[in-house]
């Protein structure tokens, strides 16, 4: 009896230290070691850690695993590298290639007709009844021969703002070819109404079917930027045009000329939406910038703020692709 109640003092002693030996030990070192069950050896699933055994160790683990990273998305990276350098490569051939007149009215008669066969493409889509798209894809988020209709409105720009260089550069061949305006008889305008009439007879006069295809093309690529229904290329559109005409602004450049054409635009843009009933389409998307930004989505602000704030990060910056799944 004496011996069975000395051998359970013991027992109880022994397990009391074990006991207190594990109270002793951090939580997340016994997690780390293999644990026994039904006679396998069940390791943790940080097994690197466990079996790194001082932190100099576990320190040169993580530097390894984390140099091995250049990107969230290695793919993405090599992509936007090679986008990149492709329109590097563009820009560097432009400026050796196209450099007299000829060239360059090449340049921007390739880009205007480019532009009005993709803008006719998504008018037509658009105005059409069913579900008709040029390529296999849903025609709410396609337009003409883009899969993205956010992306349309950026090459539209492109061939906008070349349309237009086209028209300069056409009145002006045409400025030289006619008389001198030093010896054209102008009649005084009595009032300012009369002054804008004879400015208007004057545009209407020297214009010829060449400017006016120029503006009917203009008007087309503007209301097929409208038509795209991309919130932010629509705004990055009204964005740089208000830019463009500030500069022309400032600097004097503007002439009457100009005032009218853009004049014809908006109000040629507007009757176009309007005759093909686009423009509740178009007024009902652009409705949902400041409701749905600013109320529903604001998961894209913090997108927008992660954004801009990567200037702050110029020298190494957070890799190539990080925002392309933005």
């Amino acid at each position: 009896m004496t011996n069975e109640l000395a051998e359970s003092a013991s027992g109880m002693e022994t397990t009391a230290t074990s006991q207190t030996a594990t109270d002793d030990v951090p939580r997340n070192e016994l997690d780390e070691k293999p644990s026994v069950v039904g006679g396998d050896v069940v390791v943790g699933e940080n097994e690197s850690d466990w079996n790194a055994e001082t932190d100099a160790e576990r320190r040169a683990t993580l530097e390894e695993v984390g140099s091995r990273t250049l990107s969230i998305d290695p793919l993405q990276t090599r992509a936007t590298v090679c986008v990149f350098a492709m329109g590097l490569a563009v820009l560097l051939s432009s400026i050796i290639l196209f450099r007299d007149r000829q060239s360059v009215s090449l340049l921007l008669g390739t880009l205007v007709l480019s532009g009005l066969a993709i803008a006719l493409l998504g008018i037509y889509q658009a105005v059409v009844a069913g579900d008709w798209t040029l390529i296999n894809v849903p025609k709410q988020t396609s337009f003409a021969t883009f899969y993205s209709r956010n992306s349309a409105p950026q090459f539209l720009a492109c061939c906008f703002a070349a349309t237009a260089g086209m028209l300069g550069l056409h009145r002006a061949n045409k400025s030289k070819l006619n008389f001198d305006k030093r010896y054209r008889v102008v009649y005084p305008s009595v009032n300012m109404v009369a002054r804008l009439r004879r400015r208007v007879e004057e545009f209407i006069t020297e214009a010829n079917p060449m400017s006016f295809g120029l503006l009917l093309v203009m008007v087309l690529l503007f209301a097929s930027v409208l038509i795209a229904n991309s919130r932010g290329g629509t705004l990055a559109f009204f964005a740089s045009g208000l830019a463009v005409l500030l500069i022309y602004a400032l600097g004097k450049q503007a002439s009457f000329s100009s005032i009218i054409a853009v004049v014809f635009l908006v109000v040629g843009s507007g009757l176009f939406l309007s005759l093909y009933g686009l423009d509740e389409l178009v007024g009902a998307r652009m409705d949902t910038v400041s409701r749905e930004a600013y109320q529903m989505d604001n998961a894209r602000l913090e997108l927008w703020k992660m954004a801009l704030s990567q200037p702050s990060a110029w020298l190494l910056g957070s890799g190539l692709g990080t925002f392309h799944f933005a």
